[in-house]
């Protein structure tokens, strides 16, 4: 008998079990699953904020086999997964098959303010089977701010009158694709502080002898695409540079005293505007624009820089022009834009560059040193003034930056300190303008990407990577390794940025005290541990495991190092956790390990770390 005939006879023999196993359970013969092909599945808006109905938008194809007199064809569920709870049955609803592309929507109430959300679809048949499935994440946060992942691209690009309605949608679809939720629109404007032009084209900022390059029209359709996906829309202000009368000037004794101090466009006959005396222009210049272009939130550029020298500047006669802390003349520049701006949008954000003036020279100090400086000098400034009406901070500390005096660190763990100080004293979210997928020989890797990376999101920090319009993972690179390690990173803090974003977490100076790990090779961790009270009364602490290249070195890395094995967290017998979780952000599965003591003594005990190649999430409760 050859193989064929084999083959036959057993098929005929399976088909006779199967309708044996079928009257086993009922008359009908058995049947076999119908299929469903999902070609789509989002939420309406990538960010909600609590309260708000998530729209869960669908489209797929689907056949069943089934007899068409049952009451429906498929059921479909969404389940949410959020923090480290297990997935809860959000939503559902029973369809019937309509062929072709079908479209659905369900809807939910999101209630909690935790950020990242995962939501799941499940179709299933009526006996139960389930079909398909496919996921989607989006934010659900009080302040958008808090959940920002930025992109930016100067608006010559963006914004010129040649950019069509079609390229504009497919660059936002690219933005969905790489997680990132907001676009600041850089120089947008025809001059600082020139914020709502009456004119419809103008050239750009930094080539302003050229023929108009910028769009109103164009920077209008921008606002709209983004707002249908619930993204948000930052405007650029340079706030150091102005034209205007004579009593705006601001003289630096350390620069000059025969003429103003300028900081950018002294070419074009600007300086750096006495802060006070712009400030009434600069509140009615944003609301008119967030009238016009109806923008989220502003970028100031070299804000705090600009409030600094009019705190510390003197007038032509070598007057101090005021007795004003730094911090307090930066308050007086917002109050009222923060006023009007609300009025227009009242989510409105104010981020506010460049923190490094509050970092400053305490960088150049050993890492145990840096804190204390750093909190001094912010106190000096009264740093926390200003950030009572500013909503987030930004820094170009990148170690990229010359010149290479120590000013900007080197190291990761000098990096590390550097940012965590800055979210400690300023006490509002950080965002790093930082060079993630640099072109340069040495540096377009994963093995460059990956660890400075998770260094700034592990030192509870955002990030703006200065290549993504231009060869990272908003351009045609995005399919780089370096630039899907980027996307990696991103969808990771898309899920769990709660744990590191959560503006009420702590810095541990000590965590010696109560934790200890070691392993295969040496981890950095004891820079990156944070505690939050939580509203139950208990504490929850958040440890961040970095297996690094072994140098420390940020710049020219090449080196990917080996797994980390043989993972052990001691915990101090002071603690008694409810519950102890890992995730391992170079896990695309997203998943919540649960993990269980291997020992206990009257010291604490011990918990092992499944292996992870760069960065690991412990979460303790």
């Amino acid at each position: 008998m050859n193989c064929r005939s084999l083959l036959t006879r057993w098929a005929g023999c399976l088909v006779v079990l199967l309708s044996m196993r079928a009257g086993a359970v009922g008359a009908d013969q058995l049947i076999y699953p119908g299929s469903v092909k999902i070609e789509k599945f989002e939420t309406e808006h990538v960010i909600y904020k609590p309260g708000e109905t998530v729209n869960f938008e669908t489209e797929f194809r689907a056949k069943t086999n089934h007899k068409k007199d049952d009451a429906r064809d498929l059921d479909v569920q969404v389940w949410i997964e959020r923090e480290l709870e297990r997935p809860v049955l959000a939503t559902s609803k029973s369809i019937n098959v309509r062929g072709g592309v079908q479209k659905e929507r369900l809807q939910w109430q999101c209630d909690r303010n935790v950020f990242g959300h995962r939501a799941w679809i499940r179709f299933f048949d009526p006996q139960g089977r389930l079909l398909a499935e496919a996921d989607t994440l989006f934010d659900v946060a009080s302040q958008w701010v808090d959940v920002m992942r930025m992109v930016s691209a100067g608006a010559s690009g963006l914004a010129s009158p040649n950019v069509s309605d079609e390229t504009i949608a497919t660059r936002i679809g690219d933005m969905r694709d790489s997680h990132f939720n907001a676009l600041e629109m850089w120089t947008f404007s025809p001059k600082p502080y020139v914020l709502a032009p009456v004119e419809e084209q103008w050239p750009y900022q930094y080539y302003p002898e050229r023929k108009p390059i910028v769009s109103k029209d164009r920077l209008m359709r921008w606002s709209q695409e983004l707002h249908r996906e619930g993204m948000k829309y930052i405007a650029y202000n340079e706030t150091s540079a102005a034209a205007g009368p004579a009593d705006w000037h601001v003289y630096h004794p350390a620069v000059s005293r025969e003429k103003p101090y300028a900081h950018y466009f002294e070419d074009q006959g600007m300086f750096t505007p006495n802060s006070l005396k712009i400030a009434d222009l600069f509140a009615n210049e944003l609301q008119r624009s967030i009238r016009m272009f109806g923008w989220d939130g502003i970028l100031m550029d070299s804000a705090f820089s600009c409030h600094v020298a009019t705190s510390e500047g003197l007038d032509r006669d070598g007057r101090r022009l005021t007795d004003l802390s730094a911090g307090e003349v930066g308050y007086r520049y917002l109050e009222k834009a923060r006023e009007l701006a609300r009025a227009a949008n009242p989510d409105f954000a104010f981020l506010s560059q460049n923190a490094t003036t509050i970092s400053h020279n305490g960088v150049k100090l050993d890492a145990d040193r840096m804190y204390p400086w750093i909190k001094q000098n912010a106190e000096r400034l009264d740093a926390r003034r200003y950030s009572e009406l500013v909503d987030a901070w930004t820094l170009e500390i990148d170690s990229h930056n010359t010149p290479r005096d120590g000013r900007y660190p080197l190291t990761y763990e000098k990096m590390s300190v550097a940012l965590n100080s800055i979210v400690e004293v300023t006490g509002r979210p950080l965002m790093s303008w930082a060079f993630v997928v640099p072109p340069y020989y040495r540096e377009y890797s994963v093995a460059f990407t990956r660890p400075y990376m998770a260094l700034i999101f592990a030192s509870r920090t955002k990030l703006h990577d200065h290549f993504d319009a231009y060869g990272g993972a908003w351009s045609d690179g995005r399919e780089s390794p370096a630039s899907r390690q980027f996307v990696r990173y991103s969808r990771f803090m898309a899920r769990f940025s709660y744990f590191l974003w959560d503006p009420e977490l702590r810095w541990m100076l000590e965590p010696h005290e109560l934790f200890s790990v070691d392993g295969s090779r040496p981890l950095f961790w004891d820079r990156l541990v944070y505690r939050r009270k939580l509203p139950t009364g208990r504490t929850r602490y958040v440890i961040n495991l970095l297996n690094l290249p072994s140098n420390g070195e940020i710049l020219d890395q090449t080196e990917i190092p080996p797994v980390a094995q043989n993972v052990e967290l001691r915990i101090s017998n002071k603690l008694v956790p409810d519950r102890i979780a890992c995730m391992d952000a170079d896990d695309h599965s997203l998943g919540v390990l649960d993990l269980l003591p291997a020992s206990k003594n009257r010291e604490g005990s011990v918990y092992r770390i499944p292996p992870f190649e760069s960065w690991a999430v412990v979460v303790l409760e």
